[in-house]
Order: C-alpha cells, then structure tokens, then sequence
C-alpha cells in the first residue's frame, strides 16, 4: 500500500484553506493507500476524524520561518520513519535538503511574486521583499520537484519559460467549485442589512484594485444615486486597506460602501446569492478561484480582462481592464440599466461553470498524486 504525506501547514487562509477542505472533502470513501496530512491544530477538519486510512499530525504553525526550519529538520525524519512514498507540498515550496526514495511533488499558485509590475506597488515594505524571497525559493522547488501540479496553462507556460524548461514532470489540473459551498442555504446566515449590492468577494491588496473599483463606483452611483450599495469582503494588506477605508471614509457617499473583513467562510455563499453582481478586478492571479465560485453561483461577473482570467471566464463574463476606473464605471452603468444584459450573463455562468467541478478536480488531483507522481 502506497504511503502519501500531505503538508497542508501553509494553508492558513483563503484559496489555499479552500483547497485542502475540498480535497480531502472529495476523497474517495475507499482507497488503497494511506495518507499522513500535517496541518495546522486551529484547522478542524472533523470530516475526518473517523476516517482509519488517514493519519491527521498536528503541527502548531509560527509562521514561514518556523516552516522553513521544520521541514528541513523534523520533517524528513518523520517521512523517512513512516516509509512514505511520495509527498505534496501544495503551499508551492520544497524543502532545501535533500529526501531520498521519496517522491517531491509540488503546486504552483502564487503568482504575485513573479509579478514585477504588480509587485511594484508594495514600495519595498515587508510584503515585497518578503515575495521577492519566495519567487527564487518557488522557482527552485519547482525545478527540484519530482513533479509540479499546475492550475492554469497561463501559469504552466509562464514557469516553463522562466524555469527554462527544466521542471521534470507535470500536470494541469483546473481548480473547481464544490457543490456543498452551493447548498448552505440563506436561512442559515443573517445578512437582512444588505438586500441590493454589488459584491467583490477578495483580499484586500493593492493587485485586487479595490481603490479603482472604489473609484469607478462613485462615478456610477454619482449618476445613479439610488443604484445598489457595493461591499468589498476580504482581509487585507495592511496599508492598502488604510488607504481603502481613508479613502471610503472620506468621500460623500461613505453609507453605500461596505468593508466586510471577516465575513466567516459559511457565510461567502449567501453573500454571493444575494448579489445583485460580481465584480473582479484582479491584476495578477494564476487560478481566479473568485472567478469560478462567482460562476458556480450563477452570478453576472465584471472581470478584470488581465490573463489567465478569460483562460477561465470565456465569453460567459464581461470583461474590463482592471485599471480603467472610466471602463469599470461604463460597465457598471450596463449592468445597472439592462437588467436583460445581466440576466443573459446569469445563465451563461451557471452553464460554463460546470466546467470547474470540485469533486472531480479533487478526484484528478488523487489520482495523479497515486498513480502519476509516484511513478
């Protein structure tokens, strides 16, 4: 029976959290191999407690540096130690040592420290070196893995060019939407204090375009002043939020927006439902997992036209150039007035979003990690 390891430590939020749940959500009710997943003790995954073919070790998570130093210390051993066949570090990075006999396969998904131009905007604060960093260890792990999972052929072929070829084996696997996300119903969460908005669903940092989207919808609401408030829901980096919320605070029209920073995951799918529509004005994203749940939901989306988001949305969005604030505003104004427009665009999401289901992403991703990667 093969022996598969899993660090999910540097899952800690957002789209990494999400996809660590979905994949073990998706997991085969029987398998023929057994999996030793090391994650952090605040991430209660209790779906899997009764479950004898998984071996949950709980490691309490410092922070990077604490990973970096436990993974090329601890780590090793305890692989070694339990016979473990292969294991998948989906946070990107591999650790500096060598392991031998066991099978490195890794995840690209952070594309922000590639990004010079976005990257730019930090100001050499913490962040930006912090990504500037990780570009060099992410492109050295990716060369030093045994195998790299890629979510986007944008991605795929930006790393092959940057790495010069030289990743040994990989495979692309599309990011989908699972269906429980879909079912939590909207009795369950109370949001009575919001009935008309707009919603952009994201982390607050300078690369997501808050302050443009800010912009373009004090434009629109200047000349629609009874059209739907706009909510902006994500945690965020820490100065760029400062200056969103100046900014919100600071103009006329301060009671139409709202900063939701800790809006609970149970609680993402109501907002969604509820939405009059989606906007998504990101810059820099190798998987718009925002994108594919505003899909799934069946929601009319204006999206950033910055690739790989029309690898993902197709002719089902209606696309802008996230630094446009008079394009955002015009498309806005669409929306507002052609209820027809978002209605046609409903429907068009619901359909093309059958194309990035959860479970069977989740069953692609364990089925190359078993007979695949091992190989």
């Amino acid at each position: 029976m093969k022996r598969i390891a899993i660090n999910a430590l540097s899952a800690r939020s957002g789209g990494g959290q999400t996809y660590i749940w979905n994949l073990f959500l998706h997991l085969p009710k029987e398998i023929d191999f057994k999996i030793f997943l090391f994650i952090s003790p605040s991430k209660k995954m209790s779906f899997l407690n009764k479950r004898n073919d998984i071996k949950l070790i709980y490691v309490k998570d410092r922070g990077p540096l604490f990973r970096i130093i436990w993974e090329n210390t601890i780590l090793p051993f305890y692989l070694l130690y339990n016979k473990i066949d292969l294991i998948f570090f989906p946070g990107g990075t591999v650790p500096i040592i060598n392991i031998k006999n066991i099978k490195l396969v890794t995840m690209f998904r952070n594309m922000i420290p590639f990004d010079k131009k976005e990257l730019s905007k930090y100001e050499f604060s913490l962040s930006y070196i912090r990504n500037i960093l990780l570009s060099f260890i992410l492109k050295k792990s990716m060369k030093k893995a045994d195998s790299v999972i890629f979510i986007s052929k944008f991605g795929m072929r930006f790393i092959k060019s940057v790495t010069k070829n030289k990743i040994k084996k990989c495979e692309l696997i599309y990011h989908g939407v699972s269906e429980y996300l879909k079912k939590i119903k909207n009795d369950e969460i109370n949001i009575k204090n919001f009935n008309n908005y707009i919603f952009y669903p994201s982390m607050i940092h300078y690369y997501k375009n808050q302050i443009e989207v800010f912009k373009a919808y004090e434009n629109f609401i200047r000349e629609f002043p009874r059209g739907p408030d706009l909510i902006f829901a994500g945690k965020g980096d820490d100065n760029y939020l400062r200056k969103l919320k100046f900014i919100v605070n600071n103009s006329k029209i301060s009671d139409k927006v709202f900063i939701l920073e800790n809006v609970p995951f149970k609680s993402m799918p109501v907002f969604y439902r509820n939405a009059s529509f989606i906007v998504f004005a990101s810059m820099s994203e190798n998987c718009p997992n925002i994108l594919l749940e505003s899909l799934s939901f069946g929601k009319a989306i204006l999206c950033s036209k910055k690739f790989p988001m029309p690898e993902f949305g197709g002719k089902n969005v209606v696309y802008f150039d996230g630094n446009s604030i008079d394009e955002l505003s015009s498309k806005l104004k669409l929306f507002f007035k052609n209820p027809n427009i978002v209605r046609t665009y409903e429907k068009k999401a619901l359909v093309h979003s059958k194309n990035f289901d959860g479970k069977i992403s989740a069953l692609k991703t364990w089925n190359y990690l078993v007979y695949n990667a091992t190989k």
